[in-house]
């Protein structure tokens, strides 16, 4: 019986190793575009592009500011806590955000571009 159980011990290790080289080899989401549209007057404005299944990496905004929606879809916000919110941006809108921190994935079936301009 106990030599049974050892026989074992190999296939289980093989069979872990397995999941773990296919658990390392998934491709990792594809990063949204952002670049540095205008700076001056002590402000800076970022234009942010994210097709389908795109993200940005957890990251901060360390002053509040406004985003004009170029080109509307959904995101998905996550917070450092876990959190997590659905955002539908409107082609055309403008919304006012506060400092903070996140991640966000673009969920839906549409490009999304926005400028954010920073609020000194």
């Amino acid at each position: 019986m106990r030599l049974r159980a050892l026989a074992a011990v190999p296939l289980a290790v093989s069979i872990v190793a397995v999941a773990v080289a296919a658990a390392g080899s998934a491709t990792p989401p594809r990063e949204g575009r952002h670049e540095l549209a205008a700076e001056g007057l002590g402000t800076q404005a970022w234009r942010n592009v994210y097709e389908p299944g795109e993200v940005a990496a957890m990251h901060e905004h360390p002053k509040p500011r406004y985003v004009v929606v170029i080109s509307g879809g959904t995101l998905l916000a996550t917070a450092p806590d876990g959190t997590r919110r659905r955002l539908e941006l409107k082609t055309g809108q403008v919304v006012i955000r506060p400092a903070e921190r996140h991640a966000l994935e673009n969920v839906g079936r549409t490009r999304i571009e926005v400028i954010e301009i920073e609020i000194p």
